[in-house]
């Protein structure tokens, strides 16, 4: 008689929540002793769950959100707030990453049984907000899993940067700005990205795959870029920067959770000046931690290229805030995969395959 194996449904709202956890998630699937299902709710994607496509996961674990609700899982697995499966035993949210803007910071995380934290100054602001206690159970320290990659020597910047027709011999700059219509992108983006056309750098820009969604935003950035393109200018397309920030000498951003992941490389940020964008964001963003302080911070083009040239000239400035958020930002460096897979165990009541 065959005993039913434990089961686990990982939920994704977008692109991004299913990068986070891939490795997890290949990891279970290759585990024989757990029952690994998808599922999705996002109308930009067509049919449901079409938001799976571009990652390396088997078709046949895909079941439709409306079922998914219904049924009883022993695991919910989730980097988005959204509980689809109330149902589940126990209902884990893992968090997509770690922002200023303060948005994960809600009491709606309290209808989940674990948060899978990424890092202590996670745990800190719950407690700070007065959403939990210090020793909630709720909390485990685990990390963040994409970012594994930064450690364990899969990625080489060559490579890569010669497989986007990019010389490696050159300094090699990427900006990443955050999605919302009053980031960077929509102020200074375009100017920023032509004043770098024959300049002495590779430029490669990586937009949040929210800047790609069609509902409500009037600007086709897959056909703007495009137009912007230019020999040293590469659009990187592939839903997970961390290769590309690996290849990375210096980051531009404004207020987007990449700029504390490329803290773990410890090399220069150069951060956007994003006014409108904080005053979207001010009953929960936290300007009074690391805010921009890992970087000098420009307002409009002429001084985004001045503070490149401070930044690689001084490339050491901003080292001790570099290093107090990677610290404080993230938990198990290097070893993000393991731990978010014995906390999965350990509820399963299983061996670790670790």
């Amino acid at each position: 008689m065959s005993i039913a194996r434990p089961t686990l449904l990982f939920f994704a709202k977008n692109p991004h929540n299913v990068v986070v956890y891939e490795r997890v998630l290949h990891r279970l699937f290759s585990d024989a002793r757990v029952n690994v299902s998808l599922t999705s709710k996002n109308d930009q994607f067509s049919p449901a769950n079409a938001i799976f496509d571009s990652f390396d996961l088997p078709r046949t674990a895909r079941i439709h959100h409306r079922i998914a609700a219904l049924r009883k899982f022993d695991i919910y697995l989730s980097p988005d707030m959204f509980l689809l499966c109330r149902r589940a035993k126990y209902k884990i949210h893992t968090f997509h990453g770690i922002s200023i803007k303060g948005k994960a910071f809600s009491e709606k995380a309290l209808a989940f049984d674990r948060l899978f934290l990424i890092g202590p100054y996670q745990r800190r602001r719950f407690v700070e907000l007065g959403i939990t206690k210090e020793d909630d159970p709720r909390f485990v320290n685990i990390g963040m899993p994409k970012t594994d990659a930064f450690f364990d020597g899969s990625m080489n910047r060559d490579t890569y940067l010669v497989a986007r027709r990019l010389d490696p011999r050159r300094k090699t700059i990427l900006y990443a700005p955050t999605w919302r219509p009053e980031a960077s992108l929509y102020t200074i983006g375009e100017d920023l990205i032509r004043s770098m056309h024959n300049s002495p750098y590779n430029f490669m820009i990586k937009l949040h795959d929210l800047s790609y969604e069609s509902a409500g935003n009037k600007i086709d950035w897959k056909k703007r870029l495009r137009e912007l393109a230019a020999p040293n200018v590469s659009v990187i397309e592939e839903l997970d920067a961390t290769p590309a920030l690996h290849a990375t000498d210096l980051l531009i951003s404004d207020a987007s959770s990449v700029a504390n992941e490329f803290a773990l490389l410890d090399r220069p940020i150069v951060f956007i000046d994003v006014p409108a964008l904080f005053k979207k964001y001010e009953k929960t963003i936290d300007l009074e931690g690391w805010g921009q302080k890992a970087g000098p911070v420009a307002r409009d083009v002429s001084e985004v290229h001045q503070c490149i040239e401070r930044s690689f000239a001084d490339p050491a400035e901003f080292a001790p805030m570099r290093r107090q958020i990677a610290g404080e930002g993230f938990y198990n460096r290097g070893a993000a995969t393991a731990a978010a897979l014995r906390g999965i165990y350990r509820l399963l009541e299983i061996d670790s395959s670790d």
